[in-house]
């Protein structure tokens, strides 16, 4: 009996923390978020700080992306945030530019996107398609190509804090606030 209390015990202390154990925090100058994210289990919390390079993809169920202080995700031309099939994935407090797309949700991802401030990217800032969903709170989106808010094929969105989306038409611009 005590050996094994002992074996069990040995091989819990030798499994150690996950690599994005909710107190790491991934400064982006020294380390790759996307590598961060791709090792990362369902339901972890993965906190980063600085610029980082995307794509960044997230598979995994649960998985929140948490921005710490100033966090920026740039596509650098690439869709920089792809959440693909997993639900209960959650975005928080950064800041999505230069991408393709900058937030693409597909395949029947559910996303919860809070405090963020998406713009710059060629094409939508936020898209939604293949009937995936977000729940939107504290968002901008501004400067995108297209559409800041894209949804597609039966994918639904729902704003429960502020939405300001903006695009550039022309010499002016327009603008939108919903609460």
């Amino acid at each position: 009996m005590r050996f094994s209390l002992v074996l069990i015990l040995s091989c819990v202390a030798l499994a150690g923390p996950s690599v994005s154990a909710d107190n790491d925090v991934v400064d982006c100058g020294h380390k790759s978020i996307a590598d961060a994210v791709r090792n990362a289990h369902a339901n972890d919390t993965v906190r980063f700080t600085g610029t980082c390079a995307g794509p960044i993809v997230i598979a995994q169920d649960g998985l929140t992306l948490k921005g710490i202080g100033t966090a920026v995700i740039d596509g650098g031309g690439s869709d920089a945030i792809t959440v693909t099939g997993a639900s209960r994935a959650a975005l928080i407090n950064f800041e999505v530019r230069n991408g393709l797309n900058g937030i693409l949700a597909v395949n029947g991802a559910h996303v919860q996107l809070t405090d963020l401030n998406v713009h710059n990217n060629a094409v939508h800032g936020i898209s939604l398609q293949t009937t995936s969903s977000a729940v939107l709170a504290n968002v901008t989106t501004s400067s995108n190509g297209v559409h800041g808010l894209d949804l597609e094929t039966g994918s639904s969105a729902t704003v429960t804090g502020a939405l300001t989306a903006s695009l550039t038409v022309c010499s002016g611009s327009m603008s939108t606030g919903a609460r």
